[in-house]
């Protein structure tokens, strides 16, 4: 079903089951393939920032287990939805987590305290284009001397308002890691969904 998918019958699918599904979707198969793409995040503190419905608590932790993983979002809803998941990954797992409502501009942690920062889809929302370089530096400021920064997606999807809103975050990615580099990873937005399967590494 999901590598049959077709793209312009699910964009006609009610909002609310769109996002439940493209969450799953996200938690089994997208957030394995990023934090695959770093070395290890056995006993790592890992965020996801534009948290949603938690789709980053919905990935299997039974070969590494990260330390605590928090989901910021700026919605109140998205975080009640994600804060199930949260709650069901530390009964399954034993693994520390926290859901806060919190900005990517201005985000609550104290300087090198994050391990490994995911930006799924966040950074688009971010309507001025200000905001991208201001999150971007948050994002620098709370990463670890030896962390990893994820921004997904690196290249636009087919409409031209996404080709627009992405050079802006690409142009504020090279302003504030200019090192950065672009990996393409094996995951659902590929093969089912027709969607960006390339991201922005940054070490």
């Amino acid at each position: 079903f999901f590598h049959n998918m077709n793209l312009d019958l699910f964009i006609n699918i009610p909002k609310r089951i769109q996002f439940g599904f493209l969450s799953t979707m996200r938690g089994c198969f997208l957030y394995p393939s990023l934090l695959n793409s770093v070395e290890s995040i056995e006993n790592k503190t890992l965020l996801d920032v534009g948290t949603g419905y938690g789709s980053i608590f919905l990935a299997d932790y039974s070969k590494d287990k990260p330390s605590k993983i928090i989901g910021v979002d700026y919605s109140n809803s998205m975080l009640e939805k994600s804060k199930i998941n949260a709650d069901n990954l530390t009964s399954q797992y034993g693994i520390k987590t926290d859901t806060i409502k919190a900005s990517a501009t201005d985000l609550p942690f104290e300087d090198s305290s994050i391990d490994i920062l995911i930006d799924d889809w966040c950074m688009p929302h971010l309507a001025k284009e200000k905001l991208h370089k201001k999150a971007l530096e948050e994002y620098k400021r709370v990463i670890s001397s030896s962390g990893t920064v994820i921004v997904a997606p690196s290249k636009p999807w087919k409409y031209s308002f996404h080709n627009y809103i992405h050079k802006r975050i690409n142009s504020a990615i090279e302003d504030v890691f200019p090192n950065h580099k672009e990996i393409q990873l094996n995951n659902p937005y590929k093969y089912s969904m027709k969607l960006p399967a390339f991201f922005h590494l940054i070490k």
